[in-house]
């Protein structure tokens, strides 16, 4: 806005706003200068009635020049409805169906009349679905012409942009990679109909970058809002070269940031005029626009218009938010005749992200210049009485113009009136004479509150939402809640939900592709279509990819299975199939089914090998299941005798296996037909049916008409997927999910049948057979009429079903069921044209700021205030320069080239829209208004709370979150590495005379589990030294042996739960083998060792490092958990840990990816990814599937974790390439800052278990070795000191007392600094992080320093020379790259507790952060003497203790103790920790930590 500008309206000639809107329609309207307008501009503060004005304005029009020639816009659809049917109560009747809408909208009107009256096809508009569909056509063109080599002038484009010649690469994921460079020969492979639908389009399309489809999406809608036209670009690229001083046409001579914008530009004008060809071409016959077009083609519609269609007046709310191309569009209104009142303030804009100018925007309404040259009226300010307004006037008057403007910010007419401590901010608390504060700003209109966690914020909230409405009356849409994004509005929504709270959104926010009922009808639906193929359907690309050649193409059969389950399991995993239960319906597993067909099929590999047993073909692991007998597995009759004889009885898996050859050679031969193989490629083939496999069960049940004719009786033809089926039933006749299972290929019977009956196969009569076939729609809809969270399950997916088929009949509608799929498959981001959903009468809003606008309730609730998130300043639209291009439209000036100012520039705008995003927030609420945010070492309070309530937030540190950490590690724990296959109790008994199972084991071998069972029994009644006793181990390990090397984990007896060594098994000669498992000792010869040369000690106690923080914790929550309850079933959190914990493990020990030479030549984050990426692979073979959990809270708690995983692996793959380079770590936060060097690494051990013994004694020798010590101390005196530094001890604690310590070590690294061989220890952490007291002080760590210093065996402390243990460190893997971090890496790191044989004498380290070691220290400090403490020891100590760590030291050493005498004791007086407090779930149970005691007669404090 120029400097010249005035203002009119009430401002300068003195008239009321309501006189300037009768001279509007009267038509007599004059602007500041005098001169005549048809436009008037009306400014108004936050809260100063601006849309009540409109309003009224709109209804005086409609009585003026009738109910069809006046319209009101607003900013949203909601808002719009509102006050559309506000105003037709208020009239009674009018004609026109919207009198207030949205601008686009009214653009749509005008287009829509004038291609009516030409009789052309009427505007469509295409969804953001549909968008990004053709987005990533236009893009994948031009990737296959890269691949192919035939490339186009856009591609050389692309080249460039991207700076390489694969930039291929980087426009598509790398999971899409191999299947899009073989898709590119797809042409070449086949004829075959089937295949078009997969080409290599199809294939590229779905692997491009999610990151590049959504900026260019933007750059696109960018483009469109600022109005240009394809004949604006040449121009607009000329004048960036002129300012950039090119020398040419070229753009010679241009700097790097010039060229950058230049390629930039050119390429986001080329995709944008192809993304206009493909709209064209995709959509033939149809005028269809992009939802940015809207405007520009109204604009261009406007002077065609009739003068019946073109309204006298437009009324046009929060014209903040107004566009380029939504200004051309008012400048072409009023050209045409149309008077526009335009209500406007430009600090509540928060469109910006969307190409909204407010400043500019205003500029050119009350520019002299122009069609508009508009009078203005300001509104009289809202009162500014209480804490709300303050607020608001603070945020108000904070806010700067980004155009020249020379008037004082506070005269400004839509800023609020300045009020004490507004302008300048200022607390208004006030300080008394006696140094106390007085508080005025609890008026009730502001609530403030900080929160230790995330989850504590959420739960809270949640908790205040339900309180009003249940205790205080309030209705559910008296409230909203508003989020800076739409991602934080999700979470609070969900949570809202699960408690049954109405939510109401303002958009659809996941795509249909991600809904698992859609995922399942289209999974369905495709395993329709491959019964249908047949064993064709082994080269169709749609089902295996890209079909191989030659003797490779049997590879298709193994792809053609792996698509088949895994379209199963989106089937199985979907609300479609569900199990009837017992205790009613539930969703169906795929798990128990695949473990009940793996039955089968181990036992149809016994039963072959029996039978070449008794043709003298016995192999060795034949033998190893030769004294299992299976004669009556999987029949009713027998499998023994001869099929022929008795075939339907005896040998249903022999049938399986002929189906299944008769189907290989089907599909074999169908894919040499295709492939022209030559005939010696089944030369080699065997007339012995094929063994069974897991894979081939799955082509039986899919493709059982291949198999058909495979024997010679009748009963051997039966259908293929019946026998499978039949099979499972036998195994477990009642088992719910086999039931389902059967199901599942039932309905996929019916939807290939009925797919071949259809006169239509366009998607939405497919899709309707398929729905008609699932038989749910009745359950659905009865169940939404229930309110509960089952109920609003069914009501969501009813939605989703509505979405779908809408979008099927029609946008979606061209082309096929396949070409349909891979349409909503590629769909990355939601659009409101598909969210077909009942309206909620009653429910609590959560929005954004933008989402907001126009709307107020009587709570609100702003959550997730934190830095970085609000305000989040990251610079936006940066991958095609739109800022820039911004400028250069506004304003001719590229100032982003002039390397002075403009980054400064460009962040203070980004600031000033997170500030108006704010203030709209702020002021939704008409009562009561609550911000909230989190407060914790990873969390930061944002600073705009910091500057706007400084009565409520000044900054001082609040204390951190409390943090709970399961994970397993200590062998004291008993925990083991996996979970126990199925409970079994294993019961010791003599050895049998026979190695053969007696009659109950015999019953229990009908799968795989019962195999299991039978083995592991054998083993424990087994255990003398007789040759039988021997032979019937020596048989059960080699079952074990075999069912592991086929897949059963529970075979393996490295997942048994509750054993302290892996067992063996001797041979004959009494050496001993291991079959399964890497062996350390046997379990009998462990327990004959641990006993010899050692009596019990009655003052010795065994510890774990988990059991002693749990006793230092609390004792008495650690003792009713651990002594007092029975065994407890691991958490999905603690399974979670433990797969992270073991593939780390193997990581390091077995693949050496964290060795220093580890693919040397690459980046450090081509390392990373690689590594992260194998571990991820690896992560995929052991995760639990969270369909297997049949628990909600559980289920829901490992889907929250298995969503991190990948983080975590990241963050260990970072960790493992960064730590070797030299400068890791290295000095932080100035040359004052001791540096931390932690070397290079030269091994490391994994899971290292240690086993240490100790007493007081070797404490007081450890003291008494330090150099400076003068006065030894004794045990007693040494135990004494440590008392005083744990506040006494507990009454089980005495001089003798000896603490045994086991468990294992994550992580223990030998590294070289500087020479010298240092040590350190690594703790992996996959929980909540602890506050920073609480990872310095961990005791885990000291007890793993104190294992490596005192083990039971080998040299100890003081004996002789031991490597320094430099950092031992808590690595939490789910929130940082790099162990110990805080402000940065490894400043949290645990300092040796020992140093060249004596305790810690060394000065504190400091710290990035961190100078200060009383930061850390938490251990309690007296001056006095301790009893039995001489005098001049005590001096000593002091001495010594005053700039050292020996203090701390003895303080961690005295904690270890203190668990050892708490366990001993029989009274003890606990006194809980702090941060064990925070998470206790004893409290109310536990006396010491609800701090009383409750009885039938009493409270008790204590």
């Amino acid at each position: 806005m120029r400097s010249s500008t005035t203002f009119g309206g009430r401002s300068e000639s003195g008239q009321p706003c309501d006189d300037l809107v009768r001279a509007l329609l009267a038509g007599t309207l004059m602007n500041g200068s005098g001169d005549p307008t048809r436009t008037l501009v009306v400014l108004g503060a936050p809260c100063s009635g601006k849309t009540q004005f409109a309003y009224r304005a709109l209804l005086e029009g409609i009585r003026t020049f009738g109910d069809t020639r006046a319209v009101m816009t607003v900013s949203g659809r909601v808002a719009a409805d509102a006050l559309g049917n506000e105003a037709i109560r208020a009239l009674g009747a009018v004609s026109q169906a919207r009198p207030v809408t949205t601008m686009s909208a009214l653009a749509f009107r005008a287009i829509t009349a004038v291609r009516s009256a030409e009789g052309k096809a009427l505007p469509r508009l295409l969804n953001g679905a549909e968008q990004d569909a053709l987005l990533r056509l236009v893009v994948a063109e031009h990737i296959q012409h890269a691949r192919s080599g035939d490339e186009c002038p856009t591609c050389e484009l692309l080249r460039e942009y991207f700076a390489q010649d694969s930039w291929a690469d980087t426009v598509c994921d790398p999971v899409s990679q191999q299947g899009a460079r073989a898709g590119a020969n797809l042409s070449g492979v086949s004829g075959r109909g089937a295949a078009s639908e997969s080409t290599s389009l199809a294939i590229f399309t779905k692997g491009i970058s999610d990151a590049f489809i959504i900026q260019l999406r933007d750059i696109i809608s960018r483009i469109n809002e600022l109005g240009l036209r394809e004949s604006d670009e040449q121009p607009l690229i000329g004048r960036l070269h002129t300012i950039a001083g090119a020398t040419g046409t070229s753009g010679a001579g241009m700097g790097p940031q010039a060229k950058r914008l230049d390629v930039q530009w050119r390429l986001a004008f080329a995709l944008r005029q192809e993304y206009a060809a493909a709209i064209e071409r995709n959509y033939p016959g149809q005028y269809r626009l992009d939802p940015s077009m809207l405007l520009v083609e109204g604009a261009l519609a406007v002077p065609s218009l009739s003068g019946e269609d073109l309204p006298e007046l437009i009324v046009v709310d929060d014209a903040q938010d107004l566009t380029l191309a939504g200004l051309a569009f008012l400048e072409q209104a009023t050209g045409a005749g149309a008077r526009l009142l335009i209500v406007n303030d430009p600090d509540e804009s928060v469109q910006a992200f969307r190409g909204s100018h407010p400043e500019y925007a205003l500029g050119r309404l009350l520019s002299a210049e122009g069609v508009f040259h508009a009078a203005v009226g300001t509104l009289d300010k809202p009162e500014q009485g209480g804490y709300r307004n303050l607020v608001v006037s603070r945020v108000s008057l904070d806010i700067a113009f980004e155009e020249q403007l020379d008037m004082p910010i506070p005269e400004r007419p839509w800023k609020n009136a300045v009020v004490p401590g507004s302008y300048p901010i200022a607390s208004i608390n006030t300080e008394t004479s006696d140094g106390s504060i007085t508080d005025h700003t609890q008026d009730g209109s502001v609530g403030t509150r900080l929160y230790a966690s995330a989850n504590e914020e959420l739960e809270a909230v949640v908790a205040a939402i339900k309180a009003e409405h249940l205790d205080h009356g309030r209705v559910w849409n008296d409230m909203a809640v508003i989020a800076h994004d739409n991602a934080t509005v999700r979470a609070f929504g969900e949570r809202l939900r699960r408690d049954g709270v109405p939510v109401r959104y303002s958009s659809v926010t996941t795509p249909l592709k991600d809904e698992p009922f859609v995922q399942g009808l289209f999974a369905l639906i495709e395993l329709a279509q491959v019964r249908l193929r047949g064993a064709s359907a082994v080269n169709d690309a749609r089902f295996v990819g890209t079909p191989d050649t030659g003797a490779a193409g049997r590879d298709n059969i193994a792809r053609l299975a792996a698509f088949i389950r895994s379209r199963v399991r989106m089937v199985m995993g979907s609300p479609l199939i569900t199990a009837r239960r017992k205790s009613g319906k539930s969703p169906a597993r795929i798990e128990p089914v695949e473990l009940a067909m793996q039955s089968l099929v181990s036992l149809s590999t016994v039963i072959r090998q029996q039978t070449a047993g008794k043709t003298g073909q016995t192999s060795d692991t034949g033998n190893a299941m030769g004294t299992v007998h299976v004669e009556d597995v999987g029949n009713t009759g027998g499998v023994g005798a001869d099929s022929a004889a008795q075939p339907r009885n005896e040998a249903p898996l022999r049938f399986l296996e002929q189906h299944w050859g008769a189907l290989r050679d089907a599909l074999v031969q169908a894919g040499e037909q295709d492939s022209q193989a030559s005939p010696e490629a089944t030369s080699n083939e065997t007339t012995e049916p094929p063994a069974l496999t897991l894979d081939a069960m799955y082509l039986l049940l899919t493709c059982p008409q291949a198999a058909h004719g495979a024997g010679t009786h009748e009963e051997e033809n039966e259908d293929a997927s019946v026998q499978v089926l039949g099979a499972l039933s036998s195994i477990s006749r009642h088992d719910a999910d086999i039931r389902a299972f059967g199901n599942l290929w039932r309905i996929v019977g019916e939807i290939a049948s009925g797919i071949t009956r259809l006169d239509d196969t366009k998607p939405v009569y497919v899709l309707s057979l398929a729905w008609e076939r699932c038989h749910v729609a009745t359950a659905w809809q009865t169940a939404a009429l229930v309110n509960s969270q089952e109920g609003r399950a069914a009501n969501d997916r009813l939605d989703v079903a509505m979405r779908l088929f809408d979008y099927a009949s029609g946008a979606g509608a061209g082309g096929d069921i396949t070409t349909f799929f891979r349409k909503v498959r590629s769909m990355r981001i939601e659009a409101d044209s598909l969210a077909k959903v009942a309206p909620i009468d009653q429910a609590v809003t959560l929005t954004t700021p933008a989402g907001s606008g126009g709307r107020h309730w009587p709570l609100v609730w702003i959550v997730a205030m934190q830095q970085d998130v609000w305000p989040n300043l990251m610079p936006r639209n940066t991958m095609f320069g739109g800022e820039d291009l911004d400028d250069l439209v506004l304003h001719g000036t590229l100032p982003s080239l002039d390397h002075g100012a403009h980054r400064d520039e460009r962040l203070t705008a980004v600031l000033h829209n997170e500030q108006k995003g704010l203030l709209v927030a702020l002021t939704r609420a008409s009562e009561h208004v609550m911000l909230t945010a989190v407060r914790s070492d990873d969390l930061i309070p944002s600073d705009f709370l910091l500057r706007y309530l400084p009565e409520r937030f000044d900054g001082s540190d609040v204390g951190g979150s409390a943090a709970g950490e399961t994970a397993g590690g200590d062998v004291a724990d008993g925990q083991g590495a996996g979970m126990a296959a199925g409970g079994e109790t294993a019961v010791a008994q003599s050895g049998t005379d026979m190695p053969v199972l007696d009659a109950h084991l015999d019953a229990m071998c009908t799968d795989v589990r019962g195999l299991v069972a039978a083995a592991r029994i054998t083993l424990a009644r087994n255990t003398g030294d007789t040759e039988t006793e021997r032979h019937a181990r020596k048989d059960a390990y080699k079952t074990l042996t075999m069912l592991k090397e086929h897949g059963v984990l529970s075979a393996d007896p490295r997942n048994w739960s509750f054993l302290t060594a892996v067992p063996t098994v001797p041979e004959n000669n009494g050496e001993h083998t291991e079959p399964a498992a890497d062996v350390q000792i046997s379990v009998r010869q462990q327990g004959e060792q641990a006993g010899q040369g050692e009596q019990h000690n009655p003052n010795e106690v065994k510890l774990s490092p988990s059991s002693v923080d749990g006793l230092w914790a609390c004792p008495v929550c650690w003792m009713m958990d651990n002594q007092f309850a029975g065994p407890r079933p691991g958490g999905v959190q603690a399974s979670i840990g433990t797969i992270v914990h073991q593939i780390a493990q193997e990581a390091s020990q077995n693949w050496h990816l964290d060795a220093p030479d580890n693919q040397q030549g690459e980046t450090e984050d081509q390392r990373i990814a690689a590594i992260s990426d194998q571990m991820m692979a690896r992560y995929q073979e052991l995760r639990v599937d969270p369909a297997t959990v049949s628990d909600p809270v559980d289920r829901y708690t490992l889907l929250y974790k298995d969503a991190q995983v990948s983080t975590m692996l990241g963050n260990i793959a970072s960790y493992f390439v960064k730590s070797n380079d030299p400068e890791y770590a290295i000095r932080r936060g100035g040359k004052d800052t001791e540096p931390i060097e932690v070397g290079k690494l030269e091994s490391a051990e994994c899971e290292k278990e240690f086993n240490a013994k100790f007493t007081l004694s070797d404490i007081a020798e450890a003291y008494n070795r330090v150099k400076a010590v003068t006065v030894p101390a004794t045990a007693a005196e040494i135990g004494a000191i440590m008392g005083t530094l744990v506040g006494g001890w507990p009454e089980g604690m005495s001089d003798d007392l000896t603490i045994r310590l086991s468990g294992r070590i994550d992580r223990e690294e030998h590294r070289s600094v500087n020479g010298n061989q240092v040590i350190r220890l690594i703790d992996y952490k996959t929980g909540n992080k602890p506050d920073v007291k609480g990872i310095f002080n961990d005791l885990q760590l000291v007890c793993y320093q104190l294992g490596l210093a005192y083990p039971s065996e080998g040299a100890r402390l003081g004996e002789t020379s031991q490597p320094l243990v430099a950092q031992s460190e808590l690595f939490h893997v789910s929130a940082h790259a790099t162990p110990a971090e805080s402000y940065a890496p490894e400043t949290l790191y645990q300092p040796p507790l020992f140093v060249d044989g004596h305790l810690n004498d060394h000065e504190f380290s400091d710290r990035y952060h961190y100078r200060n070691p009383e930061k850390f220290y938490d251990y309690p400090r007296n001056g006095e003497s301790p009893v039995g403490v001489r005098e001049e020891l005590w001096k000593n100590f002091t001495a010594v203790s005053a700039s050292t760590q020996i203090a701390w030291a003895l303080a961690m050493i005295a904690r270890v103790f203190y668990a050892g005498a708490a366990l001993r004791s029989e009274r003890i007086v606990a006194h809980p920790q702090k941060a064990h407090l925070a998470y206790c779930d004893g409290n109310g149970i536990c006396p010491a930590c609800a701090r009383e005691i409750n009885t039938v007669f009493e409270t008790r404090k204590i």
